[in-house]
């Protein structure tokens, strides 16, 4: 994204405006080799969205998240709320694409993002593009160690895909709010696995800067997104974007990427809890599309 540049002193005659440059997007997780900065059954029951008097989209399946009290406005009791029901993920990632004279060349790397908890028995829902061309996915889960994982179902268009860890149950899902709670200027938390350190996940503030923003560069095209100005950086893909009770309102996704010239500054953008509330159903039940 660009900027105007600095308006003319007074008296002094106006500069020529230089022409916006395309907008540039930076996928917040998978492999560096993509530039990026990092049939499946559901447990019963309803995903909880705080909000709307505790009723669930009829058609959302999962497990029934942790109740947040009313008046947990804190930003420490919001990220102790939050924090059980991420995972960090790790994703061996091959790609395939057509060299010269027909030659296939493939191209291997790691990727690495976050997901978040959506049922006890191990269901995450992470970005599609954590886990695209991935071979191998292995998830870490708060106080029980790493543990592979696959992918039940995946939304290119949408970013979105819901994944099976082997092996856990008891996991913490997390609450989600409805979209309608969402006002420009919330407070909101970033939480996920920045920078691909590891250990517990990296957490950071900021508020709603603008909704529903509409993003498209030659990597992507998004639409009724949540822009931020929380730090996002590569390994927040994937994770939750949460309000000060520690409700899901968004999944953080891509930043802008400015120009080398003029860089972007602390705009981050996140799917809605809407949309992924929406495609869950589908996704669970396997579709790829």
């Amino acid at each position: 994204m660009t900027y105007d540049s600095t308006p003319p002193t007074l008296d002094a005659p106006p500069e020529p405006q230089r022409p916006r440059r395309p907008r540039r997007l930076r996928l917040v997780g998978g492999a560096a080799a993509l530039v990026l900065l990092a049939g499946g059954a559901g447990s019963a029951g309803a995903v909880l969205v705080e909000g709307t008097g505790g009723a669930a989209p009829a058609a959302t399946t999962g497990a029934t998240a942790t109740t947040v009290a009313a008046g947990s406005t804190s930003t420490g009791q919001a990220i102790a709320t939050i924090t059980p029901s991420v995972v960090l993920i790790t994703a061996q990632v091959t790609q395939t694409s057509s060299g010269r004279f027909g030659q296939q060349q493939v191209a291997s790397g790691v990727s690495k993002g976050t997901g978040i908890v959506l049922t006890a028995a191990g269901e995450i829902v992470t970005n599609a593009h954590v886990v695209a061309g991935a071979t191998s996915i292995s998830v870490t889960v708060p106080g029980s160690g790493s543990h592979t994982a696959t992918v039940i179902g995946s939304s290119t268009s949408e970013d979105l895909a819901v994944l099976q860890v082997q092996g856990v149950g008891g996991l913490t899902p997390a609450t989600w709010a409805a979209g309608s709670t969402v006002r420009v200027g919330d407070a909101v938390i970033a939480v996920g696995n920045a920078e691909g350190y590891g250990g517990a996940p990296t957490v950071t503030t900021g508020i709603i800067s603008a909704e529903n923003r509409s993003l498209q560069d030659s990597t992507a095209n998004y639409t009724g997104m949540l822009q931020t100005d929380a730090a996002i950086n590569p390994g927040n893909s994937g994770g939750p974007l949460v309000d000060t009770a520690g409700r899901v309102i968004g999944i953080n996704t891509a930043i802008a990427a400015g120009t080398s010239t003029e860089p972007a500054q602390n705009i981050g953008f996140a799917i809605p809890s809407s949309t992924v509330l929406s495609e869950l159903p589908a996704l669970e039940a396997g579709n790829v599309a």
